[in-house]
């Protein structure tokens, strides 16, 4: 057993030296791939064309690299910036068909179906987002997905869900008070069956009780004021339960409440 440790130490120390980790790993990235991406993208502010020219022989000389999807993502953007959003979108489309399961394929269907959408492509975006993993996303990237999914998508339940989503997780109040007129635009074409199935998929999270007093408001108008009841306590109850879910993180346990030992 200590021979054959010896053997390979000593195998490894010998393909160190000239490259033959790199065919050992196949899938390792090398440095010299590393320096070279470093080497384009380091100029991305100062002279985005060079930075260009120098991605595109990057993606030349690797293709199949790790970081190969990250340099078309540069590129889209590179595209983007100068104003040319169809070869931003045909770079997007790239990354997707080059490196579906890559770590960056995810934000490139993103981004490719915001484009779509832009362009009046509805059926095309939302149909690029039911592939998009979004637990494969960045926070930042994971709220564009919602955003997009909420313009994208034709029934006003899964609307509301993704509006809520994307509520969540805004850090701009000034946003957020955005998608609340949103939500509230959503809630006013909602006919009674679907305020009752988004109150079901919300739970007890934000707009879920607006769901409810709206569901209520449409009880009374109605003249069913038991309906109008049971909605109106549901959404007390859900606001009570999603501001103590948001507390109780926060709240000491009870170990932290014991005295000290004297």
């Amino acid at each position: 057993m200590r021979r054959a440790l010896v053997v390979l130490v000593t195998a490894s120390g010998l393909l160190a030296g000239c490259a033959g980790l790199d065919a050992l790993f196949p899938g390792r990235t090398s440095e010299e791939e590393r320096q070279a991406f470093a080497r384009a993208t380091e100029t991305l502010e100062t002279d985005p064309a060079l930075a260009e020219r120098r991605l595109e022989a990057f993606l030349r000389a690797w293709p199949k690299s790790r970081l190969a999807d990250d340099a078309g993502m540069k590129l889209a953007e590179i595209a983007l910036a100068r104003g040319d959003s169809d070869t931003a979108l045909e770079r997007y489309y790239s990354v997707v068909r080059s490196h579906p399961d890559g770590d960056r394929s995810d934000a490139a269907r993103v981004e490719a179906a915001r484009l779509e959408y832009a362009r009046g492509n509805a059926g095309d975006a939302a149909r690029i987002m039911g592939r998009t993993r979004l637990a494969k996303l960045s926070p930042e990237e994971r709220r564009v997905a919602y955003r997009v999914l909420a313009d994208v998508l034709s029934d006003p339940v899964a609307r509301l869900r993704f509006l809520s989503k994307l509520r969540a997780e805004e850090p701009d109040e000034d946003a957020v008070a955005l998608i609340d007129v949103e939500i509230d635009e959503v809630l006013q074409d909602l006919e009674e069956r679907g305020l009752d199935r988004a109150a079901g998929q919300l739970g007890s999270r934000p707009p879920a009780a607006r769901v409810l007093l709206t569901a209520a408001e449409r009880a009374l108008d109605a003249g069913d004021v038991e309906r109008a009841r049971r909605a109106a306590e549901r959404a007390v109850q859900d606001s009570i339960r999603w501001a103590v879910d948001r507390v109780a993180p926060e709240l000491p346990s009870e170990a932290d409440l014991q005295p000290d030992d004297a």
